[in-house]
């Protein structure tokens, strides 16, 4: 669900429903950070204490509606892809309370911290929803993924091209990015408030020549 199709809900209740990170964007939309907060929290309105609330800890904003949730009647679930939640990615390996889930590296269309934040996402819905920690670990490892979301589209003499078009802030492109070692990047369209400032740290000093 978008912010801009949450801000409309009035009586739609979520079963499970999770927010994963929150980084400013449509802001020309909802007036400032706050605003878009507040249409991304709409996910949980109206849940009970017989439904689940997924929820990122990976940033401020996701922290502070984690905090929120605390006190509201839904049971709440923390993820990360990277560092200690009730679902989360160490070395590689998706766990939960429980143990290890799977190994991350077989599931080659998710790449990256941010793909191993959706993994745990998705397995503690799954797991809400009565589905095997087996069941849990084929489905993650056998996704192959969305078009525009890290998409990989060929491979021409040893170049993979991958189509991250879905990427349209610099907080979704620096996800992208960090997950290749080497690559040359194609990107366009319209900019957005705060640009592309936050990935000057991942361009070169000095371009080389063409």
């Amino acid at each position: 669900m978008s912010s801009y199709m949450l801000e409309r809900l009035v009586s739609v209740r979520f079963d499970a429903a999770a927010m994963l990170n929150l980084s400013a964007d449509h802001i020309d939309r909802h007036g400032d950070m706050a605003g878009y907060a507040m249409a991304k929290r709409a996910i949980f309105d109206r849940q009970t204490s017989d439904d689940l609330a997924v929820i990122g800890v990976e940033d401020d904003g996701a922290r502070a509606m984690a905090a929120w949730l605390d006190h509201q009647p839904a049971k709440v679930v923390r993820v990360s892809g990277s560092g200690l939640a009730d679902v989360f990615c160490r070395d590689g390996i998706l766990r939960d309370t429980n143990g290890p889930i799977l190994h991350m590296s077989g599931a080659i269309a998710l790449p990256g911290a941010h793909n191993a934040q959706n993994a745990a996402a998705a397995a503690a819905i799954a797991a809400f929803l009565g589905l095997t920690r087996d069941q849990i670990a084929s489905g993650i490892a056998s996704y192959p993924g969305l078009p525009h979301r890290q998409q990989r589209i060929v491979t021409i003499d040893g170049v993979t091209f991958v189509n991250d078009s879905k990427a349209t802030n610099a907080d979704a492109a620096e996800r992208a990015l960090i997950c290749y070692e080497r690559l040359i990047w194609i990107a366009g369209g319209m900019g957005k408030e705060g640009g592309i400032v936050p990935l000057i740290p991942y361009f070169p000093a000095s371009p080389e020549p063409c």
